[in-house]
């Protein structure tokens, strides 16, 4: 993820792993964002991301399932 803000002209590059999506509900919790935790150097916590702060979202990689082969 590329995340900034506006008071801060230079952007950051953050691996992460999005664990849920939190939607925005009006009276409850006014901005959507994902709880996440970094990809890279797991922490024992995760934390939020306002999407308000993502300015680019990439897949890194893609799950591949793998099934193991029979021998005959």
């Amino acid at each position: 993820m590329e995340l900034g803000w506006d008071d801060d002209p230079e952007s950051v590059w953050r691996c992460l792993l999005v664990l849920s999506v939190v939607l925005p509900k009006e009276g409850i919790y006014e901005h959507g964002h994902f709880v996440v935790v970094n990809a890279l150097a797991p922490e024992a916590f995760p934390y939020e991301i306002f999407w308000a702060h993502i300015r680019t979202l990439q897949r890194v990689c893609q799950w591949i399932d793998v099934q193991p082969r029979a021998t005959a």
